[in-house]
């Protein structure tokens, strides 16, 4: 077993001293649930997450998407009409280098991406990557995304569809990290009009929010937005 075990261990070792740009693929089809156990338990601090979670290769500035289970999620892909309920954006937390996804369920916040994963229907995910990303996503601009992400951390969850910068739902949070952060507009905006609005707890928050004066002309991008954005190749898609 120490036989088995030794190669992939290695190859952990030696990528997670890699820089933040660096691509890990482990190709965890090939390595049976024991010898997984015995790895993930190791004392090795830097397990690539995407070994635990089955995933093809990462790089920070990835998007990936799932249907998140619960209530005010489910609403939200009603309303916007989205294949996928909630959309996170992939990054090296750089004290240990464990891939995280930022994500907004009741504030917008850091999750060890294997976690967020298990979160989701079923684990029914979709990777996507920037076109080019490795020429236009350079040092520079990967570290003006991560600046721009640390600058959202804490803010709160908006299930009102606002486009303003006290609160964000996940679409949003996504479309404007990569506007400021790497000045690139993903999609083109829609507006607020074209929600589904017919759900009981859309409605309701919407009723709570604005009244009778639903601000129907207010920009907005929903997950299907970024999906389907022509800047956007998938990677993976399951």
């Amino acid at each position: 077993m120490k036989n088995r075990i030794l190669p992939f261990v290695l190859a952990l070792l030696f990528f997670s001293c890699g820089d933040d740009k660096k691509i890990v693929n482990v190709d965890s089809q090939r390595i049976d649930s024991a010898t997984k156990e015995q790895i993930v338990n190791s004392n090795l601090k830097n397990i690539d997450t995407q070994f635990v979670a089955t995933l093809p290769p990462v790089i920070e500035g990835d998007l990936i998407f799932q249907n998140a289970l619960d209530e005010q999620s489910i609403a939200f892909g009603k309303a916007t009409k989205s294949k996928y309920n909630n959309v996170g954006i992939i990054y090296i937390r750089p004290k240990d280098r464990t891939y995280m996804v930022l994500d907004t369920r009741d504030s917008i916040h850091g999750i060890p991406l294997s976690e967020w994963m298990v979160k989701g229907d079923a684990h029914h995910i979709a990777l996507l990557r920037l076109k080019n990303s490795n020429i236009i996503l350079n040092e520079k601009k990967t570290a003006q995304l991560r600046m721009t992400a640390k600058t959202l951390k804490s803010k709160k969850y908006d299930p009102y569809f606002s486009w303003s910068d006290d609160a964000f739902y996940s679409s949003e949070m996504i479309w404007k990290l990569y506007k400021i952060g790497a000045q690139i507009e993903l999609s083109t905006l829609g507006k607020v009009s074209q929600l589904d609005l017919s759900g009981a707890l859309v409605q309701q928050q919407m009723k709570n929010k604005y009244g009778a004066n639903i601000p129907k002309d207010e920009p907005m991008a929903t997950p299907d937005d970024l999906y389907n954005s022509q800047k956007m190749e998938i990677v993976y898609e399951k």
